[in-house]
């Protein structure tokens, strides 16, 4: 979908290669590895300087921020809060917005909130839905413009109340109980990639049936000492999915793209725990999300941007 990433061209002597990634430009022997690349761009490059996106991924940004605050508004008049989680508070605290290559937003919710959300959002709300997305063994709920997808979307996970006197033995209860479920959901052969409606309906029952099975397992609004991601509704990705109370709250404010939202209270301790001790280098490697746009989509992407965007100072 989009294509200002990531380029890599022959430089005029044809003796290096010139490697762009979001206009910062390298010129390179023509035979260094990928690591000693990445080696040499930790080293000598600020990852917090590197620029903004520009052109259609940068249009889905700014209509995802807006997203991001109406929803704002949507949960501050509920009395409820939703969370930067992941790549989005990845991007928050280490470039005070989207990460530059990043083509969603990750929120997480208390599950008591998020069911208050979905059922008032699908419900009363005249712009917006929210649907499940299903890959081959889980789903997420994404906020949805109403008439116009557009492939663009928040992303809305919710978290169950746990408690454990043990968290690695509570951790491998819950991804052994995950694997359960992916394996019960494997042998429907079913192929993911698609929005629930795309699904038939006799298919989609025996999903739920499945999902539901595990999800009643972990469901929980009673407050305890710490949450873990609802079972049903995240892959395992090998990153942490259960964490102390105190890591996520009282939610703290962040900047974000020059507005303020809600992330977790331990930031740093979180971003270690997700993603390493490495979090403020470049990854190994600049990838979307596995899912497929239809060709509609990009010119619904400037629909909804020339409707509800303004991109002056932009």
């Amino acid at each position: 979908m989009f294509k200002t990433i990531f380029s890599v061209s022959n430089s005029k002597d044809k003796k290096n290669k010139i490697v762009t990634i979001l206009g910062l430009k390298f010129k390179l022997k023509r035979r260094i590895t990928h690591e000693q690349f990445l080696n040499y761009l930790n080293k000598f490059v600020d990852i917090k300087l590197v620029p903004k996106a520009t052109g259609d991924l940068r249009k889905k940004q700014l209509l995802e921020l807006h997203m991001m605050n109406d929803l704002k508004n949507i949960c501050n008049n509920l009395g409820i809060n939703f969370w930067l989680r992941g790549g989005t508070a990845l991007g928050a605290y280490r470039h005070k917005g989207f990460i530059p290559w990043d083509d969603d937003v990750d929120l997480g919710l208390m599950r008591k909130d998020f069911d208050k959300l979905v059922e008032y959002v699908n419900l009363t709300s005249n712009k917006y839905k929210i649907i499940y997305y299903y890959g081959s063994v889980s789903k997420v709920a994404k906020l949805v413009f109403k008439n116009k997808v557009g492939g663009v979307w928040l992303d809305l996970f919710p978290y169950d109340w746990c408690e454990y006197e043990d968290e690695n033995l509570y951790w491998k209860k819950w991804l052994n109980d995950k694997e359960k479920l992916q394996k019960e959901l494997s042998f429907l052969f079913f192929r993911g990639g698609l929005f629930a409606d795309e699904i038939n309906e006799k298919l989609l029952n025996k999903i739920e049936v499945i999902n539901e099975k595990y999800k009643n397992k972990y469901k929980d609004y009673t407050e305890k000492n710490a949450i873990c991601s609802a079972i049903e509704q995240m892959c395992v990705a090998n990153k942490k999915r259960v964490f102390s109370k105190n890591y996520i709250f009282p939610l703290r404010l962040i900047e974000f793209e020059k507005e303020k939202f809600y992330t977790v209270n331990n930031i740093e301790k979180y971003l270690e725990l997700y993603y390493g001790n490495d979090y403020m280098q470049f990854p190994a490697h600049v990838t979307g999300h596995g899912i497929k746009f239809k060709k509609e989509d990009i010119q619904n992407l400037h629909y909804v941007f020339d409707k509800y965007v303004n991109i002056q100072g932009e």
